[in-house]
């Protein structure tokens, strides 16, 4: 279903294109499950004069697509999550989702620039899978001379080192580094009980708990809470509903998130190798774009690798709903 509603978007987005004048010929392919079958699959002679290469949609065949691009004038775009060292010496390869390392340093970035005189808090449950985000988080913040950020293992201190923790005089940026759901409603719990006269509190998650349905709105917006995310659709956008109204006629349904994102793949890169060709390579980190749900600020990981897109932004619930800062 992911991948036919990325089409779907990819062929309204292309429709559009079409109209200026240009010609575009497109092929689907199913990619093979198996990762030997995906080896041969992507050596196939077919694949050689295309330009563009939209998928795997499964990391496991992206390493495959990539060799098989290497040295080409193709480009290979990997739309979803995939392990940086398929980049790795490979300048034709490009990945629309930043990594998590990207993802945090990115997210810190914003925070410290725009929470001048703030009191950072930085709360985990030292959990194997919470720790990598921690260290990120942690040398992120350290690299621009904040090393007052203040760190709660929150199983251990509980609530009452983190009460200890805030200012009363700065706002108190609470850092939660942790997509556990139980943890993250528990925490919200607790902090309804501190006292929002005495303390001046934001609370920053990660990006999975935009799929939380179970915190509580008037707490959420108590909390000032913000999430980083890499793609977001404003439906009160006037181009987004142009595009709503064009899929509902071409496919007579609703588009979802899928559909927003392979729609915003074909406005980003197709005009790119309209106007430069053979030559988009050079062009990729100077092409800066804002479409629908996505942006993209590619960026290449090493001189002779390929392209990681930085676009990190933070949302923020205001007048109960998730706006982009």
């Amino acid at each position: 279903i992911p991948g036919i509603e990325f089409i779907s978007g990819f062929q309204v987005a292309c429709d559009s294109i079409v109209k200026s004048g240009s010609k575009i010929n497109i092929n689907v392919y199913d990619t093979p499950a198996d990762s030997a079958a995906a080896v041969s699959f992507f050596a196939n002679k077919q694949f050689k004069s295309a330009a563009l290469w939209i998928g795997p949609f499964h990391s496991h065949a992206a390493s495959s697509a990539a060799k098989a691009v290497k040295n080409t004038n193709a480009l290979l775009v990997l739309p979803y999550s995939s392990p940086n060292k398929v980049l790795l010496g490979n300048e034709n390869v490009l990945k629309i989702s930043p990594s998590l390392p990207t993802g945090m340093e990115n997210m810190s970035l914003q925070l410290i620039e725009k929470n001048k005189n703030t009191n950072f808090i930085l709360v985990h449950n030292a959990l194997s899978k919470e720790m990598q985000i921690v260290e990120l988080i942690k040398k992120t913040f350290k690299s621009q001379n904040k090393d007052s950020i203040k760190e709660i293992v929150y199983k251990t201190a509980g609530l009452k080192a983190l009460t200890a923790a805030l200012s009363k005089s700065k706002l108190n940026m609470i850092i939660v580094a942790s997509s556990d759901q139980a943890f993250v409603t528990d925490l919200f719990n607790k902090l309804k009980g501190i006292d929002d006269k005495e303390y001046k509190i934001s609370v920053t998650g990660m990006d999975t708990w935009i799929n939380y349905d179970n915190l509580d709105i008037n707490m959420i917006q108590k909390l000032n809470l913000q999430i980083p995310a890499n793609s977001h659709i404003n439906y009160n956008d006037t181009i987004t509903n142009i595009f709503i109204k064009n899929y509902r006629e071409k496919y007579n349904t609703e588009p979802g998130k899928y559909a927003f994102s392979g729609y915003d793949a074909a406005m980003y890169f197709i005009p790119l190798l309209i106007k430069y060709g053979n030559n988009a390579n050079d062009k990729i980190e100077s092409t800066k774009k804002t479409c629908l749900s996505t942006s993209f600020d590619f960026k290449k990981t090493g001189d002779d690798s390929g392209f990681e897109n930085q676009s990190v932004f933070i949302l923020k619930y205001e007048d109960f709903e998730l706006k982009k800062q």
